[in-house]
C-alpha cells in the first residue's frame, strides 16, 4: 500500500513538471518572435526609463522649453503605440496616423512655446524693473546718507598745451581722460617745451611735439601727439623718425640754467644730450605688425621708439580710478 502511494506521488510530480515545461514552451516562442524594434519600444516605454528621461529634460526645460516639449510629444506617441489602438491597421494607415499626430503635436507645441516665451519675457522685464527700482531707491538712500561733495570745477584751458585741465581729469574724473592729456602729463622732466609742426606739403596735417629736458641727468627726449589720421598715421610716424634731428636743431627752446645748493657750477638745458628715446601718442590704433615694423624702422636709425594708443589710455584710466578710490577710502 505504501509503495503504491509513493508511485502515485511521483507520477503527480512528473505530470506537474511536464505541465510547467509545456507552459514555458508555449510562452517563450511568442516572446522570442518579437522583432528587435518591438523589443526596443518595450524598453523605451518602460515607466522607469520614461521617468528618468523626462526628469532630465524637465531640468533642461526649466531654461529652454524646446526639450520638454519634444519629450512630451514623444511620450504621447509612445502612449498611443503602447495602447495598441492602431494594432489592427495596415502599416500605411499606422504611418499616416502617426505622422498626422506628430504634426498636430508639433504645431501645437510651436504656438504653446511662443505663448510661454512671451509670458516669460514679460515676467523677466517686470522683475528687472522691480530690481532696478529697488537698487535705485537704495542708492539714493545711501547717497543721501554719505553725500560726497562734487569735485571742483575743471580750470579753463587758456592754451592747447596747458596741463591744468589734464591734471584735473586725472584726479577727479579719470574716465574722461584723453590721450592728449597723457601726452602732456607723462613727462616728468624738469623742463618741457611743447609746439606743433606740419608734416605735409599742403600744411594741413599738424603734429604736436614735446622736447623734454631732464637737467639732473643732462639728457632730453622727444614726444609726439598724432590725432586721428587713419591710414596716414604710420607714414607720419616714419616721417617723424627722419625729421627728429631737424626739430631738435630748429624748434624754439627755453634756455634754463639751474644751480643746486652746494654745487660749484650751474646746469644748463643746452648741455642736455638727446637720449634717442621718442614717445609717440597716436589716436588711430595701429595693428601689432605695423607697430613692429615701425619699431624696426626707428631702430635702424639708431632711435628707440615707444608707441602709445587707445589701449594705453584704457590702462591709465584704470590706474587713475584705483588711485581715486583709495584716496576716497582713506578720506573716510
Amino acid at each position: 500500500m505504501a509503495k503504491d502511494r509513493h508511485n502515485l506521488e511521483r507520477l503527480l510530480q512528473a505530470a506537474f513538471d511536464f505541465h510547467c515545461r509545456q507552459r514555458a514552451l508555449a510562452v517563450n516562442p511568442v516572446a522570442n518572435k518579437k522583432s528587435l524594434p518591438a523589443k526596443l519600444f518595450d524598453v523605451i516605454e518602460q515607466p522607469l526609463i520614461l521617468a528618468a528621461v523626462f526628469a532630465v529634460c524637465g531640468l533642461v526645460g526649466a531654461l529652454f522649453f524646446t526639450p520638454a516639449f519634444i519629450v512630451c510629444a514623444i511620450c504621447i506617441l509612445l502612449g498611443v503605440h503602447r495602447t495598441g489602438v492602431l494594432a489592427g491597421q495596415s502599416l500605411k494607415v499606422q504611418t499616416t496616423l502617426y505622422v498626422a499626430l506628430a504634426l498636430v503635436l508639433s504645431i501645437g507645441g510651436y504656438f504653446l512655446y511662443g505663448s510661454l516665451n512671451k509670458e516669460l519675457e514679460r515676467f523677466q522685464i517686470a522683475f528687472a524693473k522691480k530690481v532696478a527700482a529697488f537698487l535705485k531707491a537704495d542708492l539714493i538712500k545711501e547717497t543721501s546718507i554719505n553725500k560726497v561733495p562734487p569735485p571742483p570745477l575743471p580750470p579753463k584751458r587758456p592754451t592747447l598745451f596747458d596741463i591744468d585741465l589734464a591734471k584735473w581729469r586725472l584726479e577727479n574724473l579719470p574716465d574722461s581722460l584723453e590721450l592728449h592729456d597723457l601726452f602732456l602729463l607723462d613727462s616728468h622732466a624738469s623742463q618741457n617745451q611743447f609746439g606743433a609742426i606740419f608734416v605735409d606739403d599742403a600744411h594741413t596735417i599738424k603734429v604736436q611735439y614735446g622736447i623734454n629736458v631732464e637737467l639732473a641727468s643732462r639728457s632730453k627726449f622727444l614726444s609726439f601727439y598724432i590725432d586721428r589720421q587713419d591710414q596716414r598715421t604710420a607714414p607720419i610716424c616714419e616721417y617723424l623718425a627722419t625729421k627728429h634731428q631737424w626739430l631738435l636743431d630748429n624748434a624754439p627752446q627755453m634756455l634754463i640754467e639751474e644751480k643746486t645748493p652746494g654745487d660749484s657750477g650751474t646746469v644748463s638745458t643746452k648741455e642736455a644730450v638727446f637720449s634717442k628715446r621718442i614717445y609717440i601718442y597716436h589716436e588711430t590704433y595701429l595693428p601689432a605688425e605695423t607697430a613692429v615694423k615701425l619699431t624696426d624702422f626707428y631702430n635702424k636709425l639708431g632711435l628707440s621708439a615707444i608707441f602709445r594708443s587707445t589701449d594705453y589710455l584704457s590702462t591709465k584710466k584704470l590706474e587713475a580710478n584705483l588711485v581715486k578710490v583709495r584716496k576716497e577710502q582713506a578720506a573716510h
